[in-house]
C-alpha cells in the first residue's frame, strides 16, 4: 500500500497507519501602496517537522479609490471617497418615455441610464392604468379639481333641504354646508335674507328659497364658499292682499305700494321744486288719509338765491365816482306764482370832497424897510385842489433899523447916522 497527493501509509508489525495532510488557511496584509496589498493562502504542514508548505495563494491588489485593510483572517475592502466627483449631470428625456440621465466625472469618466418612473391611477396595477412620463410630462385621463367643482356646480338640481323657522327643520337658515340648488321653505316670517347683488330682504311663509352662489367657481370642495351664499326667492303665490303704505322712507310725502313679501311694487313722491315747501300728515292707521301740503316760499326781494331774507348791499365811500344799482321795485305773479320782477336801475354820484392835507406856505416880502410875513394854510382834497384857505400876516418895520429880507429870513442892522 502506498500514499498519494498528500497521504501517507505507514506500518508497525500488523498494524498499518494511514496519515492525511494537515491544511491551513491564512491571509496577510502588507504595506499599502505595495503589490498584493492582501494575500490569502493555502498552505499544508508538514509532518514531519510542521513545516508549512504553499499549496496556493490569492492576491487581492487596491484599485482606484479602494483600500485593503485587515488583520489575520479579516481583510476589509471599502472605498477611499465616496463622494461623486462628476464635472456634469445632465437629465434628458428618454428616446420614447422616462428620463435619461448621464453622469461624467472629471476624469470625462462616466455612464448613463434610462428612468423611467410609472404614475399608477388608484390601486390598478393594469398597464393601460399606469403613466409614463413622455417628453417630461405625465398625461393624467383625470379631471382637475376646479373641473371636478364646475361639473358638481354643472349638475346641482334641487334638493328639498327642509323648512325653515320655529319647531321646522332648521331653526334659521344654514350659512355653511350648502350646495347650489338646495332648497328651503319659508316656516314663518325670514328676515335679513341674503340675495343677488349683496341686499337682504324679507320673506314670508311658504316662500320657496334656492341657494345659488356668487363665487367663481359657484362650489369649492362641493360646497357654497363662505360670503358667496345668496337665496333666490319663490314668493308662494297665495297672496290675496297688495299692501299699502303713506310716507315713503326717504321724505314721507309720497305713497307705495308693496307686496306681502316687503317688495315695493310701485312709489310716488311729492317733491319740492325752487322756493317750494312740501310737507304731509299721517297716522299709520288702516284706511286712514293723509295730507299733503305744497307751499310757496317766502317771496322778498333779497338777490342771494333762495334766500328769504333781504341782504343789505354795502358800498365804500365814492371819491368823485358814480355807482350804479339795479332795485327789483315790484314783481309779477300768476296764479300766486312769481313770473317775473320789475327792476329800476339807480346811480349814486358822489358830490362831498374828501379832505386829504392840510398845507401851510409862508412868504416874506420888504419894501421901504418894512418886511411883511405872511402864512397861508390851506385845507387840500384827493383831487389836489384847495378848498379853503386863510392867510395871516406879521409887518416888521423900523425907522432906525435897516429892514432887509433872504428868502424866509429877515435881517436888522443898525445904521449909524453921519457925523
Amino acid at each position: 500500500m502506498t500514499g498519494e497527493n498528500g497521504v501517507t501509509v505507514s506500518s508497525t508489525g500488523k498494524a498499518i497507519t494511514v496519515t492525511g495532510t494537515a491544511y491551513e488557511m491564512s491571509s496577510a496584509v502588507a504595506t499599502p501602496g505595495e503589490d498584493g496589498v492582501a494575500t490569502i493562502k493555502l498552505q499544508n504542514k508538514s509532518s514531519a517537522d510542521g513545516t508549512l508548505s504553499d499549496v496556493s495563494s490569492v492576491a487581492i491588489n487596491a484599485g482606484t479609490n479602494v483600500e485593503v485593510t485587515g488583520t489575520a483572517n479579516n481583510i476589509t475592502i471599502s472605498a477611499v471617497d465616496t463622494t461623486l466627483k462628476s464635472d456634469s449631470v445632465q437629465i434628458t428625456n428618454g428616446a420614447t418615455s422616462g428620463f435619461r440621465v448621464a453622469v461624467t466625472d472629471s476624469g470625462n469618466n462616466g455612464g448613463s441610464a434610462t428612468l423611467d418612473p410609472k404614475i399608477t391611477l388608484g390601486d390598478h396595477t393594469a398597464a393601460a392604468d399606469q403613466i409614463s412620463f413622455v417628453s417630461g410630462v405625465a398625461n393624467l385621463p383625470v379631471y382637475t379639481k376646479s373641473e371636478v367643482d364646475g361639473i358638481l356646480a354643472d349638475v346641482n338640481g334641487m334638493v328639498y333641504r327642509g323648512s325653515v323657522g320655529p319647531d321646522q327643520t332648521f331653526s334659521a337658515l344654514p350659512t355653511s354646508g350648502v350646495k347650489v340648488g338646495d332648497t328651503f321653505k319659508a316656516g314663518d316670517t325670514l328676515d335679513s335674507v341674503p340675495v343677488a347683488g349683496g341686499g337682504t330682504k324679507s320673506v314670508k311663509t311658504g316662500d320657496l328659497l334656492i341657494a345659488n352662489s356668487s363665487a367663481d367657481p359657484k362650489e369649492v370642495n362641493g360646497v357654497i364658499p363662505a360670503g358667496s351664499l345668496y337665496f333666490e326667492v319663490i314668493p308662494s303665490g297665495d297672496d290675496t292682499v297688495v299692501y299699502s303704505g303713506l310716507g315713503l322712507a326717504d321724505t314721507g310725502n309720497g305713497i307705495e305700494i308693496a307686496d306681502g313679501a316687503g317688495t315695493i311694487l310701485a312709489s310716488m313722491e311729492v317733491a319740492a321744486g325752487n322756493q317750494m315747501a312740501v310737507s304731509s300728515t299721517h297716522s299709520g292707521e288702516a284706511g286712514e288719509k293723509a295730507v299733503v301740503t305744497v307751499a310757496h316760499g317766502t317771496i322778498s326781494s333779497s338777490t342771494n338765491g333762495n334766500a328769504n331774507t333781504p341782504t343789505a348791499v354795502s358800498q365804500e365811500q365814492l371819491t368823485h365816482q358814480t355807482k350804479t344799482f339795479d332795485v327789483v321795485t315790484g314783481l309779477t305773479t300768476n296764479n300766486g306764482h312769481v313770473t317775473g320782477t320789475t327792476v329800476e336801475r339807480i346811480q349814486v354820484v358822489d358830490t362831498v370832497s374828501k379832505l386829504d392835507e392840510i398845507n401851510t406856505k409862508t412868504t416874506v416880502t420888504t419894501a421901504n424897510n418894512t418886511s411883511t410875513v405872511k402864512n397861508t394854510v390851506a385845507l387840500i382834497d384827493e383831487g389836489n385842489t384847495a378848498i379853503n384857505s386863510k392867510d395871516l400876516e406879521f409887518i416888521l418895520r423900523s425907522d432906525n433899523l435897516s429892514i432887509t429880507s433872504t428868502g424866509s429870513t429877515i435881517t436888522a442892522n443898525y445904521v449909524w447916522g453921519t457925523f
